[in-house]
């Protein structure tokens, strides 16, 4: 929702497909009784043409790098001498 409501000029009438690890959001528009805010949040997301398909978390490569540390990718980091295989 916040990347919708601070990009809306750039998205609006256009095609966008949005992956997201989030597997809940891809089932939001076949709720039968949303509940709480997900009306609102329907009623905001029917002004775009966004098809959202759901991505497993491992699959999100790019965003795995600016959010994990090196070490937890290669078991050892050259940044911080962590060494990750061992327990520490």
């Amino acid at each position: 929702m916040f990347g919708m409501k601070r990009f809306r000029q750039y998205i609006l009438g256009r095609k966008v497909l949005e992956h997201s690890d989030h597997v809940a959001l891809s089932f939001l528009r076949h709720t039968k009784d949303p509940v709480a805010q997900q009306p609102r949040w329907l009623d905001y997301i029917e002004q775009f043409d966004i098809a959202i398909q759901h991505r497993s978390g491992p699959a999100h490569r790019a965003a795995d790098a600016l959010s994990r540390h090196l070490c937890e990718a290669l078991g050892s980091c050259p940044q911080c001498t962590r060494n990750v295989g061992a327990g520490n």
